[in-house]
């Protein structure tokens, strides 16, 4: 049995706490930091903190520390980062593969943060506020949910569901930052080393997240805080028999919870109970075209149309198309293959072992951050990596790897972090990384808010001006070229189609295969095509349908769209038979059209 360790690990000044601060500041970013003003508020924003202040952690870190990172877990990244990067050479996604997409940003640079962030992590293990660093997130987190719960959402987002999103947007991210706060929160709230005034605010935070944890209603999150209350219940020394009580209560109490999430119907949807298991089954379909190296980061939603049969068009309809499999190992595997799975399921596992080994034995800190890997661990296999998110996973993963060989130093080999040239020249590659981040970082989020201006302008001419300031500022962001070849279709013009046209094959440059963006391109050749007239245009329209319709066999809008444009050249007997199967997919417009047609 492990001995039990003092939370006062080190003292307040010493060179750990300075990277426990950089710790908290990216677990604020993660929460606080949102635009009300951009076209997506949640996410662009947020990532241009979180990434700006992640790098700078990772800069204080290589500085500031003499420490220790564990040889196993290095090994394992960075096999998890070759493959990555390999799967992005091979993979189907353009540009995106290295930056992510615009919203998710899960391409090989997050990767290389998460990374980062684990050995920054580690380094915050011996500090005495290891805990505590969370604390002022989760109270920030837990005040905005509560505001939303009583008097609506502070910032708007389109969402018909009565759960709550936070000031992630999303009731599935609210239930997966709940996953990182909730235990941790509670075990600094029952440390006994922690001022009263600090486990105060702890366990107020606890309250204000039961309400987060409530309100998203994220089926995969409460099962993760279960799994995590079970976990903690069930190991732990003799000595520690109190404070497996006390947080077992706590796991009891999860019940409670779900009772009352479901009296509010929180976790009533939409679509089917078994959805999950239908995403499972569409990743799994696609995963066998894969091959070794996967489809690349953000490469599973390129061609995952191609898999998608009939019955799930009709079970769960277009109004989104799937671009994760919501299950982190087995979006892993689609995106930079089974190997790369492996590897991930290997480093998550030996986190795990951390994990319960800092449970067993450290304090009631440890065991909240050790319950904080359980619980996301978990969750994550019903939905994905979340950029977002993930930064925070990882530097608790890091925290509790450390703490873990602070229990046992003969469990692993240690690498130590010297300063000498080569720490010097990373540092210097995290500070310009740092640098580099934030300037993009505003340039994108001026350039998300010009779409938005542009979007909502009832002028053509102020929507091309916004939309052409916003490519400028982010030309790597392919949204705003979709805003600005609209802009151009607005105009009702030839001139304008043709504009918008080209504009869209810039974007398909950047993004090959995007289906948004092949759909739009079909659509304003269509456009063109009732302008003109010409056989050509009508000709070059018709073969856009034609190729999605190939590549998304079961894509009812992609045939109702062949249908309407094989109408408009003439060709009506065509055009019935894509009509047809577009009706056969749900798709009420060609019902419609087609008892027009036939009355």
């Amino acid at each position: 049995m492990g001995h039990r360790l003092s939370p006062t690990a080190s003292s307040p000044g010493h060179p750990n706490n300075t990277v426990t601060i950089w710790i908290g500041a990216v677990a604020i970013a993660s929460v606080i930091v949102l635009d009300p003003s951009g076209w997506f508020p949640f996410s662009i924003a947020k990532w241009a903190a979180v990434s700006t202040l992640a790098w700078g952690a990772v800069a204080v870190t290589l500085w500031r520390s003499d420490g220790q990172i564990d040889r196993t877990t290095v090994r394992l990244w960075a096999g998890l980062l070759t493959l990555i990067v390999v799967s992005a050479v091979a993979g189907v996604g353009g540009r995106e593969v290295w930056s992510g997409t615009p919203i998710r940003h899960l391409g090989v640079l997050a990767w290389l943060i998460f990374a980062s962030l684990f050995i920054v992590g580690q380094a915050g293990g011996a500090s005495q506020w290891r805990g505590l660093a969370f604390l002022p997130a989760g109270l920030a987190l837990g005040t905005y949910v509560l505001y939303e719960a009583l008097f609506g959402a502070p910032v708007t987002y389109l969402t018909d569901s009565v759960r709550l999103g936070g000031p992630y947007g999303s009731a599935a991210y609210l239930g997966a930052a709940s996953c990182v706060f909730v235990p941790i929160t509670i075990g600094c709230a029952m440390e006994p080393a922690h001022p009263r005034r600090w486990r105060a605010a702890s366990w107020l935070t606890v309250g204000l997240l039961s309400v987060a944890v409530i309100g998203a209603g994220s089926r995969g999150a409460l099962v993760g805080l279960g799994v995590a209350a079970a976990v903690t219940g069930l190991i732990g020394s003799a000595s520690a028999q109190r404070r497996r009580a006390s947080l077992s209560a706590i796991g009891l109490a999860g019940f409670g919870v779900w009772a009352v999430a479901a009296r509010l119907g929180v976790l009533d949807r939409a679509t089917p109970a078994t959805s999950r298991l239908d995403e499972w089954r569409l990743g799994l379909r696609t995963l066998t075209h894969g091959g070794i190296t996967g489809f690349g980061p953000e490469g599973y939603r390129l061609v995952v149309t191609r898999f998608i049969s009939r019955q799930y068009t009709l079970d769960y309809g277009e109004s989104t198309s799937p671009d994760r499999a919501h299950n982190g190992l087995l979006d892993t595997a689609l995106s930079s293959g089974i190997p790369a799975a492996v590897l991930y399921a290997l480093l998550l596992a030996t986190i795990l072992v951390a994990a319960i080994r800092v449970m067993r034995a450290g304090s009631n800190v440890d065991v909240g951050l050790g319950a904080a890997i359980v619980a996301y661990i978990a969750q994550q296999q019903f939905l994905f990596p979340i950029s977002e998110i993930d930064v925070l996973f990882w530097m608790v993963a890091g925290i509790v790897v450390a703490r873990a060989t602070r229990i046992d130093p003969s469990a692993g080999c240690r690498l130590a972090l010297h300063h000498n040239l080569a720490t010097k020249a990373l540092t210097a590659l995290a500070v310009a990384a740092m640098l580099l981040s934030g300037v993009y970082g505003i340039r994108n989020t001026a350039a998300d808010r010009l779409s938005r201006q542009a979007i909502e302008s009832d002028t053509t001419e102020i929507a091309l001006a916004q939309a052409y300031r916003a490519v400028g500022l982010a030309p790597q962001d392919v949204r705003h070229r979709a805003v600005l070849a609209d802009a151009y279709r607005r105009q009702g013009t030839l001139t304008g189609q043709r504009d918008a046209l080209s504009t869209i094959a810039d974007a398909l440059t950047i993004a090959p295969g995007d289906p948004t963006l092949r759909r739009e391109q079909a659509r304003i050749a269509t456009g063109l095509a009732v302008i003109t007239g010409d056989h050509a245009d009508r000709a070059r329209a018709i073969g856009y349908w034609q190729a999605l319709t190939a590549d998304a066999p079961a894509c009812a809008r992609c045939y109702r769209g062949l249908a309407l444009t094989l109408l408009d050249a003439g060709e009506t007997e065509s055009a019935k038979k894509a009509l047809a199967t577009a009706a056969d997919l749900g798709d009420a417009v060609a019902i419609a059209t087609i008892e027009q047609l036939d009355p």
